[in-house]
C-alpha cells in the first residue's frame, strides 16, 4: 500500500475537506435564508445535507488526522467506500431537491448546484462513477432515478422540432415542454426554412430522415445563410445512423440526440447547446452594447473637445484655445502677428437694449470675423467685445487682414428688440504686433493692445 506522509498527507487531507467546507457552507446558507425565500418545508432536507456535510468532516477528520503521520494502516479502499456511501447518499438528497424546487427559486438551485458539485468531486475521488452511485444508494423518501440540476429550469428556450413522425415530434414536445420550454414542430426541413424566415427559435431538434428535404440538406441550407449560422443544431438519428451524424457535426451541427430517446441526456445535450447560444447571445449583445458606448464616448469626447476650444456664445476659439496656439507658435522660430481687435460702442448697445440683444451683437460679430480670416488663421474670443487673431507675419497679409476685420464691422448689424429689429453701427480698434524670436507671449500681447488703444484714443471723437 502507498504510505502518504508530511506534505502529501496534508494534501489530501485538504483536497477532501474543500468540498466539505463547501457543502457545510451552502447547506448554512439555505437553511437560514429558508424563510426569506418561502422554502420553510424543505428544510428538513436542507438539514439532510448538512448532516451529510458534519459526517463527511469528521470521518475525513478521524481517518486522516494529523497525528497519524502516515497512511500505511489506513485501509484505503474501506476509506474510500465509506467517504463514497455518505457523499452519495447526501448527493441524491441534493439532486432531488432540485427536482422539487419551482422555478423561481434561482438562488437556491446555485446553491445546491455548488453543493452537487462538491458532492461529485468527493466521489470522483472514490474512483466510482457518480451516476451509479446514486442510483444503488438512493435516499429514504426520493426515487432511485434522479437527475441532476436542469439547466433550463428557470430558464427555457424556444425549440424547434423537425421530425417527419408525428409520435416523435408528441414525445419530444411533451418532455421539452415538462422542462418550461416554448416549443414549435416541423414536419420536414422545408418547413424548418419557412418557419424561420418570420420567427425566430433558441434551438433546432433535427431529424436525419424526413420527406422533401431531409436533415442533412436542411443543415446545409441553415449553415449557408448568415442569419441562421450561429444557430444551434442538435441531429436526431438511429444509432446505425452514426456515420451521417458525424457528416453533420462536421457541417457545424452542434451535438446529436440517439433514438430512443434518454431523458437525462436529452436534458443535458439540450441544456448545454441552450446555454451556449445563450453565451454568444450575451456576448454578441455586450459587444454591440460595448460598440454603441464607445461611439457614444467618442462623440461625447469629440463634443467636449470642441466646447473646450470653442466659445459657447460666437463659435470662435476661445481664450484658451487662443493662448494654447500662442504658447505652440512661440515655441517655433517663424514669426506671427497677433491682431487686437475691440469693438467701439458695445457698452452702449448693451445699456440700451440689453444684455440679449448685445449676445445677438456678438453672434454677428463671431460670424463676420469667421468670414474675414483664412481656414489656417486662428480666430478668437479673447473675453467681452474683444477679440485675439493669429496670422502670417507677412505685412501684406497682416494689413489685409486688417483691412478686411475694418470691411466687416463697419457694416450695419440688425438686432432684435422684442418685436422690432434695430441697425446697429459698430466699429472697432484693431492692434497688431508680430512676434519675434526671443519675445514672451506676454509682450507680444501687451504691444498689440496697446496699439489697439492708441487707434481707439485717435478715433475718439
Amino acid at each position: 500500500m502507498e504510505t502518504l506522509k508530511g506534505e502529501s498527507l496534508a494534501h489530501l487531507r485538504h483536497e477532501l475537506r474543500t468540498p466539505v467546507n463547501h457543502i457545510l457552507g451552502y447547506a448554512e446558507l439555505l437553511i437560514e435564508d429558508a424563510a426569506e425565500r418561502h422554502l420553510e418545508p424543505f428544510v428538513p432536507a436542507f438539514k439532510q445535507i448538512q448532516s451529510g456535510g458534519t459526517q463527511l468532516l469528521d470521518f475525513i477528520q478521524t481517518s486522516l488526522a494529523e497525528g497519524a503521520g502516515s497512511l500505511e494502516n489506513v485501509d484505503m479502499e474501506q476509506f474510500k467506500e465509506s467517504l463514497r456511501l455518505t457523499a452519495a447518499e447526501t448527493l441524491v438528497t441534493s439532486t432531488a431537491l432540485l427536482e422539487d424546487l419551482e422555478t423561481e427559486h434561482r438562488q437556491t438551485v446555485a446553491d445546491l448546484d455548488a453543493i452537487s458539485w462538491a458532492l461529485r468531486r468527493l466521489i470522483e475521488f472514490t474512483g466510482v462513477e457518480e451516476e451509479t452511485v446514486t442510483r444503488k444508494n438512493p435516499a429514504p423518501g426520493y426515487a432511485a432515478d434522479v437527475m441532476g440540476p436542469s439547466p433550463t429550469k428557470s430558464h427555457g428556450g424556444t425549440i424547434l422540432i423537425a421530425d417527419d413522425d408525428t409520435g416523435n415530434r408528441d414525445l419530444l414536445r411533451r418532455r421539452l415542454e415538462f422542462e418550461g420550454h416554448a416549443v414549435v414542430e416541423a414536419r420536414n426541413g422545408q418547413e424548418v426554412l419557412t418557419f424561420l424566415k418570420d420567427h425566430a427559435c433558441d434551438l433546432i431538434l433535427l431529424d436525419l430522415m424526413m420527406p422533401q428535404m431531409d436533415g442533412l440538406q436542411t443543415l446545409a441550407r441553415l449553415k449557408q445563410e448568415p442569419q441562421w449560422r450561429e444557430l444551434p443544431v442538435i441531429m436526431i438519428s438511429a444509432l446505425d445512423e452514426l456515420r451521417s451524424v458525424v457528416r453533420c457535426i462536421e457541417m457545424g451541427a452542434e451535438d446529436y440526440l440517439p433514438k430512443p430517446f434518454n431523458r437525462v441526456l436529452l436534458r443535458a445535450r439540450i441544456g448545454a447547446s441552450l446555454e451556449k447560444k445563450w453565451l454568444r447571445d450575451r456576448e454578441r449583445n455586450k459587444t454591440e452594447e460595448l460598440e454603441q458606448t464607445l461611439r457614444l464616448l467618442e462623440q461625447a469626447q469629440a463634443q467636449l473637445a470642441v466646447q473646450a476650444s470653442q466659445d459657447a456664445l460666437t463659435g470662435l476659439a476661445n481664450r484658451r484655445s487662443v493662448d494654447s496656439n500662442l504658447e505652440l507658435r512661440a515655441k517655433g522660430e517663424n514669426p506671427f502677428s497677433v491682431i487686437y481687435i475691440d469693438l467701439n460702442g458695445f457698452k452702449k448697445v448693451n445699456d440700451t437694449y440689453g444684455h440679449q440683444a448685445g449676445d445677438d451683437l456678438l453672434k454677428q460679430v463671431g460670424s463676420r470675423l469667421r468670414l474675414a480670416f483664412r481656414s489656417t488663421d486662428i480666430v478668437g474670443r479673447w473675453g467681452g467685445d474683444e477679440f485675439v487673431a493669429l496670422v502670417d507675419p507677412t505685412l501684406v497679409d497682416t494689413l489685409s487682414h486688417v483691412a478686411r476685420i475694418a470691411e466687416a464691422l463697419s457694416q450695419e448689424f440688425v438686432i432684435r428688440c422684442g418685436d422690432v429689429e434695430q441697425g446697429i453701427s459698430l466699429g472697432a480698434a484693431v492692434g497688431v504686433a508680430t512676434w519675434r524670436p526671443g519675445e514672451t507671449i506676454t509682450e507680444v500681447l501687451q504691444r498689440a493692445d496697446a496699439e489697439m488703444y492708441e487707434q481707439k484714443l485717435r478715433n475718439k471723437p
